[in-house]
């Protein structure tokens, strides 16, 4: 019995062991990609979403894409000329371009019109909405990445639970993208269900944002900032005047490091991470972008006690305890 066991176990060890080593990532991947070095386009329009390119490479490196061995990125922080950066990144021949915010991937689409080259976005509100892709399920159009929109809502009501007597907030806007159209809609219909006032203005400038924040001292309770990539730009400005002027903020952003008092939205290093196994996917597995569905990044609470603490605000126990994120 014993050996008829063990001639069993030696017949399933050559069958299963081939089997194995053929279904391993880390096998199949060296394999696939042997003799081949990827080339990833970065475009990051902004530098407070720099934490989304680390998370993005971070991701990379964990499917076995490590950069200098079989992966090089060219990135680019200058977005005033969109079709010369393009261009030259088909000129290189990169095999994927990874965009963030839908004004900047809407441009790279554009100028890849009709080319093979795959575009993935990490953490863009509402994809759909912003002309990006056709739909969540099927995006279409060899493009395909991480939405970020849907905590807007829920950033509003942890600011008011953290202020529970703010009356007036004041919210600055900007009429770059449809984005901040989206939010201010989704905050308007906040205000009136808390029955709070919503104080607003349109900011396209710093010029204009400075002087809209000098008229609103005694008159607002606390600043709401949604999501926009002119006021995330610009957030020191914000965030001084606040401090200043003690009024709490609060944000759909998850820029809580950057001195937002309260916010609940995505962590930009943790959408990163998300769009790179989309990234590899397309590349490592070969499967088209388009018919890649669009993710969603989770949302997390953020809060900042040393902004708290500066413009006089005590976080009760309650929502620290719920807090993914506390810097202290």
């Amino acid at each position: 019995m014993h050996r008829d066991s063990l001639i069993l176990s030696t017949i399933i060890s050559v069958i299963l062991l081939p089997l194995l080593i053929l279904l391993s990532p880390s096998e199949s991947f060296s394999e696939h990609t042997k003799g081949k070095t990827y080339l990833t386009g970065i475009i990051r329009p902004n530098v407070k979403l720099q934490n989304i390119v680390d998370g993005f490479k971070a991701g990379m490196e964990l499917y076995g894409f490590r950069e200098g061995e079989n992966i090089s990125y060219i990135q680019t922080n200058d977005i005033s000329d969109i079709d010369s950066v393009v261009e030259k990144m088909i000129e290189m021949k990169v095999d994927l371009i990874f965009t963030m915010t839908a004004d900047t991937t809407r441009k790279t689409l554009k100028k890849l019109a009709g080319r093979p080259v795959p575009v993935i976005f990490g953490g863009i509100y509402d994809p759909i909405a912003s002309g990006i892709v056709k739909s969540l399920s099927v995006p279409g159009d060899n493009v395909t990445g991480v939405m970020i929109g849907g905590s807007t809502e829920k950033a509003f009501e942890w600011l008011l639970k953290a202020v529970p007597h703010a009356k007036k907030i004041y919210v600055p806007f900007s009429s770059e993208s449809d984005t901040v159209a989206i939010c201010m809609s989704v905050l308007k219909k906040s205000a009136e269900k808390s029955r709070v006032e919503l104080m607003t203005s349109k900011t396209d400038t710093l010029h204009e944002l400075t002087v809209a924040l000098a008229s609103i001292p005694g008159k607002a309770d606390a600043i709401f900032i949604p999501n926009s990539p002119f006021l995330i730009t610009n957030l020191e400005t914000i965030i001084k005047f606040a401090a200043e002027h003690k009024l709490p903020t609060g944000s759909g952003t998850g820029q809580y490091k950057n001195g937002i008092m309260i916010t609940y939205g995505q962590d930009h290093f943790y959408t990163g991470k998300i769009a790179s196994r989309l990234a590899s996917s397309v590349l490592h597995d070969r499967i088209p972008a388009a018919s890649l569905p669009v993710e969603t990044t989770e949302y997390f609470l953020g809060i900042n006690l040393q902004t708290a603490t500066t413009v006089g605000i005590t976080v009760p126990d309650s929502i620290l305890q719920q807090a993914s994120f506390i810097v202290r």
